[in-house]
């Protein structure tokens, strides 16, 4: 499997607490998205991988490249183009 090269960001900043101003961990996203799911039955069996892929379904009619979305997304490019 080919590897990605890690590049730092782009991060949502936490907004409140003693780490405002800094990025967001992977595991205070899955609380907020936790929380969401209780909120919104609807959302019950969403998982983070059904989000992004169907946010990168979204993208390509807008003429975003697959290089853009790969950035985005955080999916290699050959994987969006193939």
């Amino acid at each position: 499997m080919q590897t990605r090269e890690k590049r730092p960001g782009p991060f949502l900043l936490q907004d409140s607490g003693k780490n405002a101003g800094k990025p967001g961990t992977a595991n205070q996203m899955w609380k907020i998205f936790d929380k969401a799911r209780e909120a919104h039955p609807e959302l019950g069996g969403a998982a983070w991988s059904g989000l992004r892929a169907n946010a990168v379904i979204r993208l390509r009619p807008h003429g975003h490249t697959g290089h853009r979305i790969s950035d985005m997304a955080g999916i290699p490019v050959e994987r969006i183009e193939g």
